[in-house]
């Protein structure tokens, strides 16, 4: 008999085709008290996983799961953009909320005229500023807020952000 803490590679990918038939919300939870208890264990999991033995959506929940208050949801998105791609909007949304909750000014934002006619790529680094994991981002929404509440153009708020906006406004969408 092998002791209860060695798993088999057999083990491992029935574990991975388990979590990966499971629906969404019950791959999270089996996931979060996996990794209450063994920590270690998720790690295992993640790296059978990669060696294509589940699929984009287990391999993005079981990667969410030890990174909850670590990261943001805009930073996770970015580092594991193929594997969301290939999911349904909801179940790309549940496993974000693991990360932590959505930030309404950053939502805001994107949906703004201004925000709008940036260039793709100016659009990923603003919202990475005020939705990512920096210490910068802490501050943003706030500042995001007072924009959006008082009508403030960007010129009043730059100080805060120094070089990082892009150059046209933001709220006012020029």
């Amino acid at each position: 008999m092998r002791p209860a803490n060695k798993w088999t590679q057999e083990d491992l990918v029935g574990a991975c085709r388990y979590l990966d038939s499971l629906p969404t919300a019950e791959m999270l939870a089996l996931a979060r008290q996996i990794a209450a208890r063994k920590p270690a264990a998720v790690a295992t999991l993640q790296a059978t996983m990669l060696q294509g033995w589940a699929g984009s959506r287990a391999r993005a929940a079981l990667a969410a799961v030890p990174l909850k208050g670590e990261i943001s949801r805009v930073g996770f998105a970015a580092e594991h953009d193929s594997d969301l791609q290939a999911l349904k909007a909801s179940d790309v949304q549940q496993i974000l909320d693991v990360l932590g909750p959505r930030v309404p000014e950053l939502e805001a934002m994107q949906k703004s005229k201004g925000f709008q006619t940036l260039q793709a790529d100016e659009q990923a680094r603003l919202s990475y500023l005020i939705g990512g994991s920096t210490s910068l981002s802490e501050k943003a929404p706030a500042a995001m807020r007072a924009c959006y509440l008082t009508g403030t153009r960007t010129r009043k708020i730059r100080p805060l952000f120094a070089n990082s906006l892009p150059t046209r406004s933001i709220c006012s969408g020029t």
